[in-house]
């Protein structure tokens, strides 16, 4: 069967489609592992037991709201 250019498209588009779904996965991990941060993050916080590197964390989140 010959490949025309509706085929070429369709190949085109899927490839796109599997690039956009890697980049959401991506995303997702990346949300996935803030969201652990800031967990953990909570939890030093009820324990009162802040880290130096939280400080930073706080910092970018306070920034982020104003």
């Amino acid at each position: 069967m010959p490949v025309d250019g509706r085929d070429d498209r369709i190949g085109e588009l899927e490839r796109e489609f599997a690039r956009e779904l890697v980049r959401d996965d991506a995303e997702l991990a990346r949300l996935e592992v803030m969201l652990d941060r800031l967990r953990q993050l909570r939890h030093r916080i009820d324990q009162r037991q802040l880290e130096p590197d939280d400080w930073a964390l706080l910092g970018a989140l306070i920034r982020e709201t104003t």
